[in-house]
């Protein structure tokens, strides 16, 4: 092969000229048709195995090499075609320049572009779309040091018995941001209407990039520009479907959706990419957010890159395959259409309008859902936090002659009241209950706390614990905790030959109400006699 340049067009054709196409033979099969981006032919035998078995009419493919060292050197532009005794053709987007700032997974010396292939005759032409870059001054920053832009490759493939079909391979710029793809779209919308009379039956097929969200979404080498984190919420394919692919010719000569975006002056789009920028009548039946073809950082940066949109045809069926990532780093996108009436075309709009519609619906929802898990959280979050200062607990008991004796009653943040008695007497078990209280019993406990004023005592000069027993007494409420122990008070009258029996009364009376509210509650719900 002669030494091509950026913007030409190699062709090829190893086809047997003794074996007639499928749709030569009898009754005419559907199309098969297949989108693929072919990750520079790393793995360039499992890609071919891949579609001989797919068994394609026509494949659209991008990112062949041919030369580089990355990929072994070969010319697989050419092997594809003579394996595969296929028609074909590949539209030259850069050189790539050996450099030293490349490693050797990414090295150059050769060129790289996208290619068609079919059994049929074809009349090839690209279409040239403006530089994102200036590549021999921005290619050594990028990573990519390179000569030339990027193109599409455009072919008229003549199908035996049926209407010719015009077919395009693109693959556009990933580091060109949202609005650089949208405007490689807009000459792609362009060219497609332009044809549209002549050539209504069309295949629109590429690796589009789409994937300005998620992870990538923080780097500004893969995702700069003002819609970086202006589509929050939505995927750079949602957002296509919704400004971009739902505004049909027929809905007015400019696209007034993509106008209202809410951009600075200076980066609103032009008249021109507002008048491009209305969908002729494709359509892809794959689902924009479910239906990903590359997936990368262990499932971070998910995206549907690729896409298949069709006009004037009927989708028999479609599926992906290389699911697993084995020969490409893209999946393989496979469709099987038939020609149809002009009526498919508003039908297909009226498809793509209602998928746009949805799609706002559910990221509507999505965002109410989102917003109310929030302010549940917060309010949850609160709550706790204010719970988790209401607390009681209480704990009596003495060492006598039927040994360790003790009552003992806990209310928790949660509401919940845990009781334990343990008396001993004639071997009787230790009691354990517990129950969950009603707010308002809550409320009773928190009113009885604060009519008590028990959080104002200090108990520096009350008994300490002897071999009598203890008391003690832990509360957290209103944001205030205290924790008191002091020796046993069986009644009143041990309050009194002390160094703060006001205090202690404080306390000997809270405890008995306490014990009269819950032994209350613990009787009326289970049938024990509790031993105070």
């Amino acid at each position: 092969m002669d030494v091509a340049l950026p913007g030409q067009i190699v062709t090829f054709d190893f086809r047997d000229s003794q074996a007639p196409a499928p749709s030569d033979q009898g009754i005419p099969r559907p199309l098969r048709v297949v989108q693929w981006n072919i990750e520079r032919g790393y793995q360039l035998d499992a890609v071919i195995a891949t579609l001989r078995d797919l068994d394609a009419d026509i494949l659209c493919l991008q990112e062949l090499d041919i030369g580089n060292q990355r990929s072994g050197g070969g010319n697989h532009a050419e092997q594809i075609a003579r394996r595969l005794r296929l028609n074909g053709a590949v539209a030259v987007e850069f050189q790539e320049l050996r450099s030293p700032c490349r490693a050797p997974a990414q090295q150059g010396g050769g060129l790289h572009g996208n290619a068609i292939y079919s059994r049929y005759d074809m009349a090839f032409r690209a279409v040239g779309h403006a530089p994102a870059y200036d590549w021999p001054r921005d290619g050594m920053r990028l990573g990519e040091p390179r000569l030339g832009a990027r193109v599409t490759l455009a072919a008229e493939i003549r199908v035996p018995r049926r209407p010719a079909v015009l077919a395009y391979s693109a693959h556009f710029e990933c580091f060109a941001g949202i609005a650089g793809r949208a405007a490689q779209l807009c000459d792609l919308l362009q060219d497609s209407s332009a044809c549209v009379p002549e050539l209504p039956h069309q295949l629109v097929f590429g690796d589009f990039n789409t994937f300005a969200h998620s992870l990538a979404r923080l780097s500004p080498r893969y995702a700069h520009g003002w819609h970086r984190f202006r589509n929050l919420g939505m995927s750079e394919a949602e957002w296509w479907v919704e400004n971009v692919l739902a505004w049909s010719v027929d809905d007015g000569p400019v696209n007034l959706r993509l106008a209202a975006e809410p951009l600075p002056d200076h980066l609103r789009p032009s008249r021109e990419v507002l008048r491009a920028a209305r969908n002729p009548g494709w359509w892809d039946p794959f689902d924009p957010v479910r239906d990903i073809t590359i997936s990368n950082h262990c499932g971070w940066m998910s995206a549907k890159a690729d896409w298949a949109f069709v006009r004037q045809f009927r989708v028999v069926r479609h599926w992906m395959a290389n699911r697993d990532f084995a020969a490409s780093d893209h999946r393989c996108l496979v469709l099987e259409v038939e020609h149809a009436h002009a009526d498919t075309v508003a039908e297909h709009m009226l498809a793509t309008k209602r998928v746009a519609r949805e799609l706002q619906v559910k990221r509507t929802s999505r965002l109410w859902t989102w917003c109310s898990l929030a302010a549940a959280a917060a309010l949850s979050w609160a709550a706790f936090t204010v719970a988790r200062r209401s607390s009681i607990s209480r704990i009596t008991g003495h060492r006598g002659r039927y040994g360790h004796e003790f009552f003992r009653f806990e209310i928790d943040n949660q509401g919940y009241l845990k009781y334990a008695n343990n008396s001993n007497y004639r071997r009787d078990s230790i009691i354990h209950k517990s129950l969950r209280l009603s707010p308002t019993l809550v409320a009773e406990f928190k009113r009885i706390v604060d009519d008590s004023e028990i959080m104002a005592e200090d108990s520096t000069l009350w008994p300490r614990r002897d071999e009598n027993g203890r008391l003690q007494l832990d509360i957290s409420l209103n944001g205030k905790s205290i924790s008191f122990e002091t020796a046993k008070i069986s009644s009143l009258a041990d309050t009194v030959d002390t160094q703060d029996p006001e205090g202690l009364r404080v306390l000997y009376y809270l405890i008995q109400d306490f014990k009269c509210l819950i032994l209350s509650i613990i009787s009326l719900h289970f049938k024990i006699k509790p031993i105070a």
